[in-house]
């Protein structure tokens, strides 16, 4: 389960600091680039945030590892997509889309973690899941720093999604 988490942390932190270059790219010149950047994070979060309750649930009742599989399978697609957009519009839609999905990956992998350790053991298994998630935040923007210059900014949507359907494969091979 730390594999996943930090996985999943890993890709979705890995693009937010090339948002505001790639949305100047497809935005009109003197457009507001900060405040549709603002409004494409703040509105992922909000759906991740939505969805996280309902899919968190829903888990519940059809297991966590079955949502931890479609949810990364969805964000890896909806992410895969993103490398193909040409208008802002197109890409608020899809970070809207995958930060719902998103949203299905933080309780499922929050909720295997609560599974596979004692009570007694809680505190000690969330602690070292936020150090996992922090060093996934830490090192993601080095990473998609080097894929930036590689290979341009759309490459750090295919990374993403890339990650997000790695995650889905471990959880479905990996997890019972």
């Amino acid at each position: 389960a730390y594999t996943l988490r930090f996985l999943t942390t890993f890709a979705r932190s890995f693009i937010w600091p090339f948002i505001p270059l790639f949305i100047l790219g497809l935005l009109a010149s003197g457009a507001a680039v900060n405040t549709f950047t603002g409004v494409v994070v703040g509105l992922g979060s909000v759906m991740s945030t939505i969805t996280a309750l309902y899919l968190g649930r829903l888990g519940d009742d059809v297991g966590h590892r079955r949502v931890l599989m479609i949810a990364a399978t969805a964000s890896g697609l909806l992410y895969l997509l993103q490398f193909f957009v040409a208008e802002a519009w197109q890409l608020l839609l899809l970070q809207l889309m995958a930060g719902a999905a998103f949203g299905g990956i933080i309780p499922s992998v929050s909720a295997l973690l609560a599974r596979y350790s004692g009570p007694v053991a809680a505190g000690r298994v969330y602690g070292l899941d936020n150090s996992v998630a922090a060093a996934a935040r830490s090192v993601a923007p080095l990473v998609g720093a080097v894929l930036v210059a590689w290979f341009g900014l759309r490459s750090i949507f295919a990374g993403a999604g890339v990650l997000f359907l790695l995650t889905a494969v471990i959880a479905t091979r990996m997890l019972p």
